[in-house]
Order: structure tokens, then sequence, then C-alpha cells
């Protein structure tokens, strides 16, 4: 997501283009989340059977405490993990994680993979990108303006992390 789309979220300005925008962006997202999700899920539906085992770590965030709230990515996420427990994924499910809770979540995660093992992870929820770099927000990082990025790679979760 463009930084300018978030930069002045709070102006009435940015609050008017936003709204005009909003429609689109869902859309956008949606439908992008939709196609990554089904390709992923074709991949590994057709994956060897040889890997020692399946495991996944999905995420949903809904409730935000100092940005926009979302209403759907928490039952998004609920999908996923049973779609995904229906592929034979023992599926790791997490809601609503402060910047605590994410980082113990994926320490749990890691923990439970091992060489040879297929590992799927899926999250649902406010993403942010600072000079090329993808960050995961959890529920109580703050809002911030133009010229405060480092609150963001400071309070969110780097998305190479996961990688």
């Amino acid at each position: 997501m463009p930084y300018s789309h978030w930069a002045n979220i709070g102006s009435p300005l940015a609050q008017k283009q936003n709204s005009d925008r909003k429609f689109d962006m869902k859309k956008f997202w949606f439908l992008a989340t939709l196609a990554l999700s089904a390709a992923a899920l074709g991949t590994i539906a057709s994956a060897p059977a040889h890997a020692e085992k399946r495991v996944a770590l999905v995420i949903g965030n809904n409730d935000y405490k100092n940005i926009p709230a979302l209403r759907k990515a928490v039952n998004d996420a609920r999908v996923m993990g049973d779609t995904l427990k229906q592929l034979g994924f023992n599926v790791m499910f997490a809601e609503n994680q402060t910047r605590k809770a994410f980082s113990e979540t994926m320490l749990a995660f890691d923990a439970m993979i091992s060489p040879g093992d297929t590992a799927f992870f899926f999250f649902a929820g406010h993403g942010f990108e600072v000079a090329s770099q993808n960050y995961l927000l959890p529920t109580e990082i703050a809002a911030v303006t133009q010229g405060q990025e480092e609150l963001i790679r400071e309070g969110a979760f780097a998305a190479e992390r996961v990688i």
C-alpha cells in the first residue's frame, strides 16, 4: 500500500480521499488476497506427500486501537484456517495480536516447524510499506503522519521475518 494513502489519514482531506477510494481499495485487497490464497492453496494441495508434516499459522486482526478497525479480517482468517485444516494442516490460529503477542506467536510457530515440513502463513489485517519494506501491523500500532515512519518500523512486524 503506498505510503501516501496512510500518511495523512487523520486530515479531513485525506479522510475524504480515502472514503472516495474505500470501495476500490477494499475490492482490490479482497481480490489480491483471494488470488494469492488460491494460488498458494493450489500449490500446497499438489505438494508432494513426502513432507514430514503440514503446519500453518493464520492470524486475523480486526481490533486496531489507533487506526481504523477492520470488520472481516478475523472472519477471513477463520475461513482460511478451516480450509487449511481440510487440506490436512495442523493450524495455529491467533487473532487481534499486539506486537508482543505477534512475536510470541511467531516464535511458537517457528518451534513447530522442522526440516522437510510444509509451512503456510496467512495474515488478514492492516499492512504498511516504508522504503520498500513491508510490515504487518499489530493491533496497538500508533497512528502516524508523514515523517514518523520510524514508529512503524519499531511497532510493526517486518513481513520478511515470516520468510
